[in-house]
């Protein structure tokens, strides 16, 4: 999987992890806290780093210990970082998630201001216009502002694959001009119903219903109820491998990377399915949104390096 662009977040993920049997509004818990890199973008990439892919990462990061942090972990999985910018004096975007004794997510606050520079005028500096007009592909998330997506799917919409992470209810809005230009989208069920206006459908009728709009492959997970891949007018349910979960952050991210691999290396639904449970499962074992492990993956699949 050679020449892979993948622009999006960038931020340490502060977690809070509630050891307690039942968590009350209000009050304090007894836990523990653990910090690691994260970011919707930045994880796809470090994920696919780990699998052996040839992966360069745009975003912005601050002049802080924790973007010592991104880039080190970004660094050790073999992902490019040149076209990441510093902003000098400025705090590192951040992500505090409060997580019940099962993994759970009770709630999240994200502080991404910096992000929002991603836009036209920064992706349009030389090299990371070169970076874009050279990717075999390009991975977005949902946190890049319009001004940068309409540049991106106005440029490279009808050239190359473009895939999408919904990222939230919220930003997944942002997709909606480009549905057509759309080549694989990963999204819950709660995005996918935003898209495409079935309110509390059958997931497999959302899945085909993002094909309709001119997606070709839409993914929609589903929990622990695994997920499905829609591909024109088929659908496949993929359950979830049974796991303790230490923490669900980042295994939709993990799947969606191995996704993109499988794709790029030609494998069937099949095959790309039983790579994206092995992913999730991995990740939803470790304790952050990324798992190093994943590394061990790509080894055992026949014929590729």
């Amino acid at each position: 999987m050679t020449n892979v662009l993948v622009i999006g977040g960038a931020n340490a993920d502060i977690y809070g992890h509630i050891t307690a049997t039942q968590a009350v509004s209000g009050d304090s818990h007894p836990g523990f806290v653990s910090i690691h890199a994260g970011g919707v973008g930045r994880n796809i990439a470090e994920n696919l780093g780990h699998l052996g892919a040839d992966v360069s990462f745009i975003s912005r990061l601050g002049d802080d210990a924790f973007a010592d942090m991104l880039k080190t972990s970004l660094h050790h999985a073999g992902v490019a970082s040149h076209l990441i910018s510093q902003s000098i004096n400025s705090a590192s975007d951040t992500y505090l998630a409060i997580l019940n004794a099962k993994g759970e997510l009770i709630s999240g606050v994200n502080s991404m201001a910096l992000i929002d520079g991603v836009d036209a005028d920064f992706l349009s500096q030389p090299d990371r216009q070169s970076a874009l007009d050279h990717a075999n592909m390009i991975i977005l998330d949902g946190n890049l502002t319009d001004p940068a997506l309409d540049m991106i799917f106005s440029q490279h919409g009808a050239d190359k694959p473009i895939a999408v992470d919904a990222v939230s209810s919220i930003k997944v809005k942002r997709f909606i001009p480009y549905l057509e230009q759309i080549t694989y989208i990963k999204c819950n069920q709660i995005e996918a119903a935003i898209l495409t206006d079935i309110h509390n459908g059958d997931i497999h009728d959302m899945a085909i219903a993002l094909t309709k709009l001119g997606i070709d492959t839409a993914i929609i997970t589903h929990g622990a109820r695994g997920f499905v891949i829609a591909h024109k007018q088929s659908c496949l349910h993929v359950p979830a491998l049974k796991v303790e979960a230490s923490n669900i952050s980042g295994a939709g991210d993990a799947l969606f990377a191995s996704f993109l691999y499988a794709m790029a290396h030609k494998m069937d639904m099949q095959q790309a399915a039983s790579l994206c449970q092995q992913a999730a499962a991995l990740t939803l074992r470790h304790d952050g949104p990324v798992n190093p492990a994943m590394a061990e993956l790509a080894k055992g699949i026949t014929g590729i390096k």
